[in-house]
C-alpha cells in the first residue's frame, strides 16, 4: 500500500476550508492575521489486517487567536470537531473507515495574548 499521509493532509486541507470560515493554511504566510487553522504534523502507522492492506494517519490541527481569554479558539475547536470527528472524508485512492477525533488542548502562548488551540484527530484509511 502506498503512504496515505499526503492524500489526507490534502483532503483534511479542502475539508476544514469548506467547513470553516477562517483561514487554514499548511505554511502560514507572514502576512497572516488570526483566526487561522493550521495543519500541523501527522505520524503514519500500519494498520493491515490479514485481507486489507490499511494505515492510521495521526495529524493534528492548531487553532489561532489574539481573542482575550479562551472563548475564540474554543469556539474554533469545536468547528473543527465538528467537521472531522466521524465525518466523511473522501481520500483520493483510499478507503476512509473513520476519523476519530482524540484529544484537543487549550494553551496560552508565552506571548502573553495569543491562544493555541491543539487537536489531534486519527484516520483509519485502507488501500
Amino acid at each position: 500500500m502506498a503512504d496515505a499521509s499526503w492524500e489526507v493532509q490534502k483532503a483534511i486541507y479542502t475539508k476544514l476550508k469548506t467547513d470553516l470560515s477562517i483561514n487554514v493554511y499548511d505554511n502560514v504566510p507572514s502576512s497572516a492575521q488570526t483566526p487561522y487553522v493550521t495543519i500541523g504534523d501527522d505520524t503514519a502507522s500500519d494498520d493491515s489486517t490479514k485481507t486489507d492492506d490499511g494505515q492510521q494517519i495521526t495529524l493534528t490541527i492548531h487553532a489561532w487567536s489574539d481573542y482575550a481569554g479562551r472563548k475564540q479558539v474554543k469556539e474554533l475547536g469545536a468547528e473543527i470537531y465538528a467537521a472531522l470527528h466521524k465525518q466523511p472524508l473522501p481520500v483520493a485512492g483510499f478507503d476512509v473507515r473513520e476519523v476519530r477525533w482524540v484529544f484537543g488542548d487549550t494553551i496560552r502562548e508565552p506571548d502573553g495574548h495569543t491562544y493555541h488551540g491543539v487537536q489531534r484527530f486519527r484516520v483509519f484509511v485502507q488501500g
